[in-house]
């Protein structure tokens, strides 16, 4: 087998003697994993749970799993990680696997992808929660709200306006216009005050009448 070949095989535990990891595939890979060895990603910005959920589980349970999430891993001795939305999936996976024994919730084929960057699994995990089922505007507010801290620690921005967020997030593909960017901004100020009505789903509407009277 040739370097290249050897390099994108994927691997799941070191060979032999023990010493390092062989390292991941460098390009997209089809690999083959199980419950055991997938962890959901731990910075997805939804934390409510999916409005499809028992939807998308009889459809599993039915059918099986028809999209398998895609995955990742900073580092060949971590487990793999969702990549790029595929957490309810993974959840209901394992729910299934508990009440049936099923061998076929317990193990699938999906893609493995390099890992990029913290930031950009957060991006990819928004827009792919806006596809599947929506995010409270909580949710969009603290998943910007990183993003923004991000920008600023890094030296390059000082201070990223709104609109120069919205534009930062549209380049990577989550399009959020600047206003309900500036309201779910606002939104995530106020999680440690008001949290129970925020992630009972209040939305823009109701944060703007509240930041007009508080700011009145």
């Amino acid at each position: 087998m040739d370097m290249k070949n050897l390099i994108n095989r994927p691997h799941f535990t070191a060979g032999g003697g023990g010493g390092e990891l062989p390292p991941d595939a460098a390009i997209p890979t089809r690999i083959r994993v199980c419950l055991d060895n997938v962890v959901p990603y731990a910075g997805n910005p939804r934390q409510s749970r999916n409005p499809a959920y028992e939807e998308i589980k009889e459809s599993i349970r039915a059918i099986g799993l028809q999209n398998p999430p895609n995955v990742t891993r900073a580092d060949p001795s971590h487990p793999y990680m969702i990549r790029d939305g595929g957490n309810t999936r993974l959840e209901i996976l394992r729910e299934l696997w508990e009440e049936t024994q099923d061998r076929r919730f317990f193990e699938f084929k999906c893609m493995f992808h390099p890992y990029t960057d913290d930031m950009d699994l957060l991006i990819k995990h928004c827009i792919e929660n806006e596809m599947r089922g929506g995010m409270l505007l909580i949710e969009r507010g603290l998943a910007a709200l990183r993003f923004k801290e991000t920008l600023e620690s890094n030296g390059a921005h000082k201070c990223v306006s709104n609109k120069a967020l919205a534009r930062e997030l549209g380049q990577k593909g989550w399009s959020v216009g600047d206003v309900v960017l500036g309201v779910a901004l606002y939104a995530a100020t106020l999680v440690d005050v008001i949290p129970v009505v925020l992630w009972s789903g209040m939305g823009k509407d109701q944060v703007q009448r509240l930041r007009k009277n508080i700011t009145d």
